[in-house]
């Protein structure tokens, strides 16, 4: 998982840090992007930033995961209102 800080500017004129994260799906193998706001202007604030990226790198870890299998007791035939019953 890769990230990268961005600084864009809006309508209003101010220019606010995006960050950038990059990463591989794990079902389809394609590379992925997700843009996240940091929230924090890009005067001043570089530092305060990369700390924000660093943070949402670790939050959004689960991204690199194949999600969970199904259980194994489940019958992959079964009907939607018999599974409800159960």
């Amino acid at each position: 998982m890769i990230g990268s800080l961005q600084a864009k500017k809006l309508p209003s004129g101010k220019q606010y840090y995006y960050a950038r994260i990059s990463y591989t799906d794990p079902l389809s193998g394609k590379i992925c992007h997700k843009c996240l706001t940091t929230g924090l202007e890009t005067k001043n604030n570089k530092r305060r930033a990369e700390q924000v990226l660093m943070e949402l790198l670790d939050t959004n870890a689960y991204l690199k995961q194949p999600p969970k299998q199904l259980n194994a007791n489940v019958d992959p035939h079964i009907k939607l209102t018999c599974y409800l019953d159960r």
